[in-house]
């Protein structure tokens, strides 16, 4: 049996959904984009108070660098995360759900 410990590795590679299918587990991961969660948005409103600058600039700037242009809203991430947690998500394995808003396609 493989360390399924975590990890990158863990996240990219199939090799623990290999693992555990003949005893009927999934193994999927997500790797997600930056949402507009409180968290992720106090850390870009404090330099923009720090700078003088205004916030809603700050934040329009920074989310301007997303390549779809925007934040993903907490519950475009958590879709996803609630499919692979269903039932109806269980033929979902090996494979990561990125949603991260075209970072791989730039």
């Amino acid at each position: 049996m493989p360390d399924l410990s975590g990890g990158y590795g863990m996240t990219s590679s199939p090799a623990p959904a290999c693992a555990v299918l003949p005893r009927s587990i999934c193994s999927s991961a997500l790797h997600p984009g930056t949402a507009a969660t409180p968290s992720r948005l106090q850390r870009v409103r404090e330099p923009a108070r720090r700078d003088a600058r205004p916030v809603s600039k700050t934040l329009a700037a920074f989310a301007g660098g997303q390549p779809v242009g925007r934040f993903a809203l907490p519950k475009e991430i958590a879709a996803p995360a609630m499919h692979l947690a269903r039932a109806d998500g269980a033929f979902t394995t090996g494979t990561p759900a990125t949603i991260h808003g075209g970072w791989t396609v730039l």
